[in-house]
């Protein structure tokens, strides 16, 4: 029988706290794209919370699983950086292998400046290059004076960032990721790593040597950046 644990999660010491005194903001998904749009070249670090559901499509293993359509979700908090150029060159420029392949996002770029979003291809207009299999992760963004043009009445934006290191030397990948979380029934009751992890999808091992990631912003609970706590609702 699985186990659980019904103790308070512990925080990280290593994951910056902001002050409770620090402005705070209570707003939408929609608004907080607003926000980060006008975050292009400012501060490149900020800190988030997360909520995502684990009977979301890929988030866990079917069979022979006692937590499938149980309501759990997993909680995390990470601290990232944001707004760098190119994925490529932040891939070789650390001796990592660059795949290439497209994705199914576009980085959002504001007069000019990288912001810390990305919004999803099939929201926006875009072209297929010639000789690409016409599959979304092939398609570029059309870009007309410096501008994204959006094609669906409510684009679905996400956070686009890496997950901070602790420094120190040797390989990236053998530091600490200043990022937490845990597995939550909905009354609150915590569900033990060891008891969910044989339900999870097994990670491949990157090559690239960086830990960027997004997260749709619609799945972010709290977000800090710059003096001020954006809570999500």
């Amino acid at each position: 029988m699985a186990k659980t644990q019904t103790q308070t999660p512990q925080t990280s010491p290593a994951i910056v706290v902001i002050p409770a005194t620090a402005p705070q903001q209570v707003v939408s998904p929609q608004v907080l794209a607003s926000v980060l749009k006008d975050k292009g070249g400012s501060s490149s670090i900020l800190a988030f919370s997360a909520r995502y559901p684990m009977d979301d499509k890929g988030k866990m293993l079917k069979t022979g699983n006692p937590y499938v359509g149980r309501g759990i979700v997993k909680i995390a908090r990470t601290q990232a950086t944001v707004n760098w150029n190119s994925s490529q060159d932040k891939t070789e420029g650390r001796g990592g292998e660059f795949s290439g392949k497209g994705n199914h996002s576009q980085v959002v770029i504001v007069g000019g400046k990288v912001t810390p979003l990305s919004v999803h291809k099939a929201d926006i207009e875009t072209t297929l290059p010639e000789g690409k299999d016409d599959k979304i992760a092939n398609r570029v963004a059309v870009i007309k004076d410096g501008v994204l043009i959006c094609t669906a009445p409510k684009p679905r934006f996400y956070l686009r960032y890496e997950i901070v290191r602790a420094p120190g030397k040797g390989e990236r990948a053998d530091r600490q990721m200043m990022s937490e979380s845990f597995y939550q029934a909905p009354d609150g009751t915590l569900i033990a790593d060891e008891d969910i992890k044989p339900f999870l999808p097994k990670s491949k091992p990157r090559t690239d040597k960086t830990d960027i990631q997004t997260t749709k912003l619609e799945n972010i609970t709290e977000l800090r950046v710059d003096g001020t706590v954006f809570k999500i609702i």
